[in-house]
This record gives C-alpha cells, structure tokens and sequence, in this order.
C-alpha cells in the first residue's frame, strides 16, 4: 500500500477518533451526566460495572428498543471504521492478535477516561462490544484487501 493511502488512512483515524471524543463529551454535557454521576458517587455508587453480560443482558431483556439499539448497536457500529482504517495506518503487517491487543489497550483507556472524567460507565460489556466492532471492521478490511487481490491476479491473468 502507497504511502499516500497510509497518509489519508492515519489523517481520517485521527479525525474520527477526535470527533468521537467530541461528541462523546457534548452528549454527557446535554444529558447532565456529570451532575448525576457525581450525585451518585456521593452516594457510594461508582459507575463501574466488570461482570461480563451484565449490562448486556439487561439492555436485552429492556421493554424499550432504543435502548436495545443505543447500548448494543451503536457500541458495535461506533468501532467499525476503527477496525478498518488502524490497520491501514500502520506502516507493518502485524498478526491480528497484535492489532487486537492495541485496540484492547485503547478501548480500556476510554473506558478509564470515561469514568475519571465522568461522562460514563466504566463497563465491561462495553468493552467487549466495542471489541466486537472492531474485529467487524477488521474482517472488513481483510475480505475487502483479499477481494483486491484476487481480483489484481485475475487482471495479470487476462492482459
């Protein structure tokens, strides 16, 4: 891959990460989250949940299907880009193991920003569903990068 494609790769990461954290911030200053969280840690409750398929399973078996679609949906598709476009900015081939673990790293350091800065939960099952995301956008980027391929051997083949 170019080093122009690796350029623009790095630029629109950067990009979507800072906005993510913009917004991020703004919908926990309109939704008051700041104020509530504070209440509720004087009140001995610490925003902090690390039983896997906790929240999960609560947000599953909600009446309400924004909730649904808020907590699972939108914590999958939110990593997505991610998943494809880390992979693009990196100047190596790593295993998938190693990109993993860098995303794993990453998403725990949001989730510990989310909590000491209060705008969230610390959340397990965040975690895991920003993991799943991410491994999408990755399975993404190798059918995708498997298709240019193929198609790249089938173009040497007919000409």
């Amino acid at each position: 891959m170019g080093s122009k494609r690796k350029r623009l790769a790095r630029g629109l990461l950067l990009v979507y990460i800072f906005s993510l954290f913009l917004l991020w911030f703004k919908a926990s200053d309109i939704a008051g989250t700041r104020d509530i969280i504070a209440y509720s840690r004087e009140g001995g409750f610490w925003n902090i949940n690390l039983k896997p398929f906790y929240t999960i399973r609560s947000v599953v078996l909600s009446d309400n299907p924004w909730i649904v679609w808020r907590n699972l949906v939108a914590n999958v598709a939110v990593f997505i880009p991610i998943g494809i476009l880390y992979p693009l900015a990196l100047n190596r081939k790593y295993h998938f193991f190693v990109y993993f673990l860098h995303f794993f790293l990453f998403d725990f350091a949001i989730e510990g920003i989310q909590f000491a800065a209060m705008v969230g939960f610390f959340d397990v099952d965040d975690i895991l569903l920003n993991f799943v995301g991410f491994a999408c956008g990755f399975v993404v980027l190798m059918l995708c990068l498997r298709i240019q391929k193929v198609c790249k051997k089938v173009e040497k083949t007919v000409y």
